[in-house]
């Protein structure tokens, strides 16, 4: 084309042909950028189900700023539930230690299960 005169309606379809293909071309890179921050936010949100729940209850908890220390507190208190041989003084004179990790267990699934219950029943609550 360079070495010949093309009709000038050559060159104006040709001057339209290239401006729509860049436009396209960035229509399809700014699709493409609008899908893999949504792939991207989408992916966020596949973390665990206790790391999305336990998001949900901090955002929940920093709605009501009063709440918010309480909240960290619990939390802390069932940390502590978890890290402590709960029952183990209980059973002091078993002399088998396998048999004082079930008991210590035991006693903590226990405990969460009531908990949870108490939980669970104050949310069923209407009128809170």
């Amino acid at each position: 084309m360079r070495y010949i005169k093309p009709p000038d309606s050559l060159l104006t379809q040709l001057d339209v042909y290239s401006e729509e293909k860049f436009e396209d071309e960035e229509d399809v890179r700014e699709r493409t950028r609008t899908l893999m921050s949504q792939g991207f936010k989408a992916h966020q949100r596949t973390r665990s189900d206790s790391e999305v729940v336990f998001q949900d209850l901090i955002q929940l908890a920093k709605q009501h700023g009063e709440l918010y220390p309480m909240m960290v507190d619990i939390l802390k208190h069932y940390g502590l539930l978890l890290q402590r041989d709960v029952g183990m003084y209980a059973f002091y004179l078993c002399d088998i230690n396998t048999r004082i990790n079930h008991y210590s267990r035991q006693l903590k699934a226990d405990l969460f299960i009531i908990l949870d219950r108490f939980v669970e029943q104050a949310a069923m609550l209407e009128n809170l």
